[in-house]
């Protein structure tokens, strides 16, 4: 897709668009945007993250859309969804499942285990509850206590973006198309890189076809690594054709390691 193209598709897009989320979040200030104003925290600090994190399970892998740890060693997987049916409570629960299940080491205490946090940001209301956010912790049905067991479920009503709230002011940038509007200053930085900027527009154009239509989600959920693999090594390679990006950063770019990316480069 060449560059002029990829103009005109980055004029719709908007950070819950899949193929823009996985660029725009792999910065660790946008992801901390997002963390602190959901858990209304402005000291959180996020030392890690990774979008489209793959875990294999014993029958069923998964894909945290963005896959943060904080100073604190807490673990959130934070799940951008446009449609009801793929943000089900069930599905909350089984990535939680997951995510806990790599939170504690051979040999750990149980007590040990890290808090988790599952985030579902909804383009519409998917508890059905009119209220702007909702936080899931289990509890003792007979007297009402809670039981601080560490895992954390949330949901983000998409839909209240109206009010001036720091929550409803992060919804309205996760659904904008235009930087100059935004009011989050990390999220507008981001996003005009990659729909202004030319090195960010070279990168679209190597990411967003691909990232759109090789299906690459659906592959990983069927395990089929060589195609993955294959995956990669175009998207690499496209890059590489623009000339605009070195191994270095196109390994930090798409999260692959660096020498995965030599070994594709030599392919070239």
């Amino acid at each position: 897709m060449d560059l002029e193209a990829t103009r005109e598709l980055m004029k719709r897009a908007c950070l819950m668009d899949d193929f823009f989320m996985k660029a725009c979040f792999r910065d660790l200030k946008c992801v901390e945007v997002l963390i602190r104003v959901i858990l209304d925290r402005d000291d959180l600090i996020v030392k890690s993250a990774k979008t489209q994190e793959y875990i294999k399970g014993l029958e069923h892998d998964v894909i945290f859309d963005i896959f943060a740890v904080d100073s604190d060693n807490k673990g959130y997987d934070i799940e951008l969804q446009n449609t009801s049916k793929d943000a089900s409570i069930k599905r909350a629960r089984f990535y939680a499942g997951m995510l806990d299940s790599r939170s504690l080491k051979s040999g750990e205490p149980y007590d040990s285990i890290r808090d988790n946090y599952i985030i579902f940001i909804t383009q519409k209301d998917v508890l059905r509850g009119g209220l702007p956010l909702y936080t899931i912790e289990r509890c003792i049905k007979e007297n009402g206590r809670f039981i601080n067991d560490g895992l954390h479920i949330i949901y983000v009503n998409g839909k209240m973006r109206g009010a001036e709230t720091k929550l409803s002011r992060l919804m309205h940038d996760l659904f904008c198309k235009n930087p100059d509007d935004m009011y989050y200053t990390p999220l507008a930085d981001r996003t005009r890189h990659f729909k202004e900027d030319e090195g960010g527009l070279a990168v679209m154009s190597g990411l967003s076809e691909e990232l759109m239509n090789i299906g690459i989600e659906k592959g990983i959920e069927k395990g089929v690594k060589q195609g993955i693999e294959k995956d990669r090594n175009r998207i690499v390679q496209r890059l590489l054709n623009f000339g605009k990006m070195t191994v270095e950063e196109i390994s930090n770019m798409l999260d692959i390691p660096l020498a995965d990316v030599q070994r594709y480069a030599n392919q070239h």
